[in-house]
């Protein structure tokens, strides 16, 4: 892919791009062992993948999917995005289904929009990891349910793919707009305590084997908090 702005349609070529970067984070992870055949390691990678279960019934890891990366605990974690993060469907108060093209929202200045909920969709997900510890399932399901999160926001130029769908029952095609896979999205490194926490949200997104832009936002996450009420009995406050 080349450095600029714009949609770029989504290739059988680039998306052998981003798989091969995709393996290349599993390899400096240590999830996979490197040196040997491209096809030997490309099927230890979706071994990986299956053991997280990442891989539907048909074989396939479906769009938008995240693959835990080693470290994680009940205080951060690391998702690689491994295939393409889909603009949604539907407007920002979830009522109108957008028309083709689908396209991320942008703001005055051009600049994209990737929602909130779509990140937090990302957290739900991490949280039945059956791969993940059970402390890393539980932050991602705090912060799924509780955190209070703006959307993110991409710089104007930022590259974008352009995947076409096409109905089988009418034949209609529709294209909707998709951030590129090999993101990382990192969560933690800030002081976890009873009642409210903060964490560090950082989103990389990979393009030309350099890193595009990184967001740093540092966001308040509300996490339950007990105590006695008026008759003595433990409620949440």
């Amino acid at each position: 892919m080349s450095q600029g702005g714009g949609m770029v349609p989504l290739t059988n070529d680039i998306m052998g791009q981003m798989l091969v970067h995709v393996v290349e984070v599993m390899i400096e992870c240590g999830l996979v062992q490197g040196g040997a055949e491209a096809e030997e390691t490309a099927a230890r990678a979706m071994q990986v993948l299956a053991a997280q279960g990442l891989i539907d019934s048909a074989g396939d890891v479906p769009i938008g999917t995240c693959l835990l990366l080693p470290g994680s605990s009940g205080r951060g974690f690391r998702l690689l995005l491994v295939t393409p993060w889909l603009a949604d469907e539907y407007d920002s108060d979830l009522r109108r289904r957008k028309t083709s093209p689908i396209m991320f929202d942008r703001t005055a200045a051009g600049e994209v929009i990737v929602p909130m909920r779509s990140l937090l969709a990302r957290f739900e997900a991490l949280a039945t990891n059956r791969a993940a510890p059970e402390s890393t399932r539980q932050l991602a399901l705090t912060l799924a349910r509780r955190s209070q999160l703006d959307d993110l926001v991409f710089p104007a130029d930022v590259i974008t793919l352009a995947l076409t769908v096409t109905d089988r029952g009418t034949g209609t095609e529709t294209v909707i707009e998709a951030l590129p896979g090999c993101q990382m999205i990192s969560i933690g490194e800030g002081e976890w305590f009873t009642g409210v926490s903060s964490a560090d949200v950082s989103l990389t997104l990979r393009q030309d084997e350099y890193e595009y832009c990184i967001l740093n936002v540092a966001r308040r996450v509300k996490q339950p908090r007990y105590g006695p009420d008026e008759k003595g009995y433990q409620v949440e406050l």
